[in-house]
C-alpha cells in the first residue's frame, strides 16, 4: 500500500482530491496502472497528458533509491508516525516527506502564522506568544519570510525544536533568504512537505501547504493579517478543520490588522495574552524556575491529545 501511496502522490501531488478519487476506484498500483487511461477519461481532466507523462517516468524502485540518496525520508497514511490530527482533514497528504525528527509530530502542536511583510507590532506579538507557548506546544509554521521566520527563530533561540511545512520539494530551498534557518530546522527540528523532491515552489502550492500547517496543529495563532494576507487562508482552513483559531488584535487604523479583525468578527478568538490560549485548552500556566526544560517536557507530555 505504501508504494501505491507514493505512486498516487507523485502523479497527483497538485490535486489530492484526484488522488483520493483514484484510491476509491482502484485498490492496488497494478489495477490503477491498468485502468489509468479510462480513469483520466472519467474525470475529464485538462491535465491528462501531464499525468500520463508523470506515470510513464515513474519507477517505484528508482524513486525509493533517489529518496535514499538524497536522504529524504517519508511516512505514508499507513505509517503509525503519521499525525492523527492530519488524518481528520479532507484529503490529507498520502505521503509526507521529511528531514529531521519525525517524533515531534507526536507532541502537542500549535501553528503561528502571519504576513511575509509584517509590522514591528506583528513581530512583537509573534515573539511574545511563541515564547510563552513553548513550554506547552511545539511551534509550527511555513518557513516563509516575515512572521513564519520569526516564529521558527524564537523556538530555536530557546533551544526548542520547531516544525516547518514547505510548499515545494526538498530539491529546492525556498526562500533562499532562509537558507540558514532551513539548515537549523533540519538539524534541530522537522521539515515536512507533501511534494516530491523535484517540485518547484508555485503559488497555488502554498494553499495546499497551508492546510497541513493548520491540519497537524491543535490550533492556529494569527499574529497579524492584512486584508489580503495569505495567513487568512490558513486561518479559514483551520476553521473548516474544526481547529481553534486565535487572533491578535491590532490598531483599527493599521492596514496590517484589517484581515485579523475580520477573522475575529467571523468568530475567531481574540487573544490579548497567553492566558487566552491556555484557557481554551484548559492548561494552567506555570512559571518555570530552575529545571524549566524538564518541567516543560513533562507538561507537554501531559497535555491531552
Amino acid at each position: 500500500m505504501v508504494d501505491y501511496y507514493l505512486l498516487l502522490n507523485t502523479i497527483f501531488y497538485d490535486s489530492p482530491k484526484t488522488a483520493y478519487l483514484a484510491l476509491s476506484h482502484y485498490e492496488t498500483s497494478d489495477e490503477f496502472i491498468t485502468h489509468f487511461s479510462s480513469f483520466l477519461n472519467k474525470i475529464n481532466t485538462n491535465s491528462q497528458e501531464l499525468y500520463k507523462k508523470r506515470l510513464d517516468s515513474f519507477s517505484i524502485e528508482n524513486y525509493k533509491t533517489t529518496l535514499e540518496q538524497k536522504k529524504i525520508k517519508f511516512i505514508s497514511l499507513a505509517n503509525e508516525a503519521y499525525p492523527h490530527y492530519l488524518k481528520e482533514i479532507h484529503f490529507p497528504p498520502m505521503v509526507l516527506y521529511y528531514k529531521g525528527n519525525i517524533n515531534l509530530l507526536s507532541d502537542p502542536l500549535i501553528a503561528c502564522v502571519g504576513p511575509r511583510k509584517n509590522s514591528s507590532y506583528g513581530s512583537e506579538t509573534c515573539t511574545y506568544f511563541c515564547n510563552e507557548l513553548l513550554p506547552y506546544f511545539r511551534i509550527v509554521s511555513g518557513l516563509a519570510t516575515g512572521i513564519d521566520s520569526i516564529a521558527h527563530k524564537v523556538a530555536l533561540s530557546r533551544h526548542q525544536p520547531t516544525i516547518a511545512i514547505i510548499g515545494n520539494g526538498f530539491d529546492t530551498l525556498y526562500p533562499m533568504s532562509n537558507k540558514q534557518l532551513y539548515k537549523d530546522i533540519e538539524e534541530k527540528g522537522l521539515l515536512l512537505s507533501e511534494f516530491p523532491p523535484s517540485i518547484k515552489p508555485i503559488p497555488f502550492h502554498f494553499p495546499l501547504r497551508n492546510r497541513i500547517v493548520s491540519g497537524i496543529s491543535r490550533g492556529v495563532l494569527v499574529c497579524e493579517a492584512g486584508e489580503k494576507s495569505g495567513s487568512l487562508i490558513t486561518a479559514n482552513m483551520a476553521l473548516e478543520q474544526n481547529r481553534e483559531v486565535f487572533v491578535c488584535p491590532g490598531s483599527i487604523f493599521s492596514e496590517y490588522s484589517k484581515g485579523a479583525h475580520k477573522l475575529i468578527q467571523a468568530g475567531a478568538k481574540c487573544v490579548q495574552s497567553i492566558h487566552d490560549i491556555l484557557n481554551e485548552f484548559n492548561i494552567k500556566k506555570v512559571k518555570f524556575i530552575g529545571k524549566s526544560k524538564k518541567i516543560a517536557a513533562k507538561l507537554i507530555a501531559e497535555i491531552p491529545g
